[in-house]
């Protein structure tokens, strides 16, 4: 059997991801929007270790995993991701300017894709296809804002749903500013100042982690309120967040995300994926996947976590609308850094044909956003939404605002 877990996370000091450094004059710009999967990672299996867990199980825990963490994603108070927070895919674009205080997002519809596709069109001829359409209907409004220059294509951005819109959720920052040490001296350095970016507290961010039925991580997961220390400057105070984790019922979800697919999915039907977290394959070093690749549905991975689905299903890559983005992280137990992984951006589209299938499909795919496709999915990668219906129907055309 399977836990899931509903975590939240508030920023009760400020928080330091650090995206890139050198910006600004800064040392780091941070990550505003995302904490990844690995982090979080590694500040659970830290708090474990904090809290006297054998050192033997916790190292079990990082070289044999039996969970699952998703991407954790900026949101409101209330925010819970899949339900009302989700990230931006290929299709989506919002306008430049605020709109009542906020930036709305709308889609080019996943579902008018793939009934192009169906009628057996060349992709790049049904994106021009879209987008020519689209673009009529929003010149024809009256709504300046809707205008072409007057909008913007949003590819991973997260996005949080409000009154059946979805707009981009603002994330306040602040500047630190601290004091060179010399430790030759013992001292500071006179005149030599340094400042960085962080992310205010009370921000929020949610997300998921599933969890074997006998993993020893349900032991800090059932606690339900704890805190961890994420990100840079932790031994100084920087970083600490509350967690609240919430077990609920993985059908439930499931079954909420299987609204976005057809009832019966067969042979030869298309299936798109969301990439939720950046997506490789290791063939032997970790790089994107590459057309005409298949998926298994259900993996081996999936069996390991506890599940017991009576399908099986491979789904053959088609098409890949988005970008590819690199990611590396530095090893706490090597004291080094990590391998660079080149994936699949977040955001980006996947378009898959059913190559073969037996039992019901519709059942097992909701699992994989919050499983993930393999093993990779415990340290955060490899999360995918499947769709063949958007999650996005207001049309911009039709809303007021």
């Amino acid at each position: 059997m399977v836990r899931l877990y509903k975590v939240s996370f508030k920023v009760i000091s400020p928080l330091i991801v650090s995206k890139r450094v050198g910006f600004r004059g800064f040392s780091y710009e941070v990550e505003k929007y995302i904490i990844h999967g690995s982090l979080v990672r590694g500040a659970l299996l830290t708090k474990m270790l904090e809290k006297g867990e054998d050192p033997s199980v916790v190292n079990r825990l990082a070289l044999s995993p039996d969970y699952a963490i998703t991407p954790f994603i900026a949101t409101d108070k209330k925010g819970t991701l899949y339900l009302n927070t989700l990230l931006a895919h290929s299709l989506c674009f919002s306008t430049k300017k605020k709109i009542g205080g906020l930036k709305p997002v709308f889609s080019h519809s996943i579902e008018n894709l793939l009934t192009k596709l169906y009628v057996g069109r060349e992709l790049e001829e049904v994106l021009a296809s879209i987008f020519k359409e689209n673009l009529a209907k929003q010149i024809n409004t009256s709504k300046t804002w809707l205008m072409p220059g007057e909008v913007k294509p949003c590819l991973g951005s997260p996005i949080v749903k409000k009154n059946d819109i979805w707009y981009i959720p603002s994330v306040e920052t602040d500047v630190s500013i601290e004091v060179a040490l010399d430790h030759s001296r013992g001292s500071s350095v006179p005149a030599m100042l340094y400042a960085y970016e962080h992310v205010s507290e009370g921000t929020v961010y949610t997300g998921f982690i599933a969890v074997n039925d006998n993993s020893r991580l349900n032991t800090l997961l059932s606690e339900k309120e704890f805190t961890l220390s994420i990100g840079r400057g932790t031994s100084r105070g920087f970083g600490k967040v509350l967690a609240v984790a919430e077990e609920v019922r993985i059908e439930e979800f499931a079954h909420s995300l299987s609204e976005l697919l057809s009832q019966q999915i067969s042979e030869n039907d298309y299936v798109v994926l969301e990439i939720i977290s950046p997506l490789f394959t290791v063939d032997p070093l970790p790089l994107p996947l590459k057309l005409g690749q298949k998926i298994p549905v259900p993996s081996l991975w999936l069996k390991k976590l506890g599940f017991s689905l009576n399908c099986k299903a491979e789904l053959e890559v088609v098409s890949i609308l988005g970008g590819y983005t690199r990611y590396q992280g530095w090893s706490m137990r090597n004291k080094a850094p990590k391998l660079p992984i080149r994936g699949i951006a977040p955001g980006s589209l996947i378009i898959t044909r059913v190559s073969s299938v037996t039992g019901n499909l519709t059942e097992a795919l909701p699992l994989l956003a919050f499983t993930g496709l393999d093993q990779y999915a415990s340290q955060g990668f490899n999360i995918v939404l499947p769709l063949q219906k958007d999650f996005i129907q207001v049309k911009p055309w039709e809303v007021k605002l």
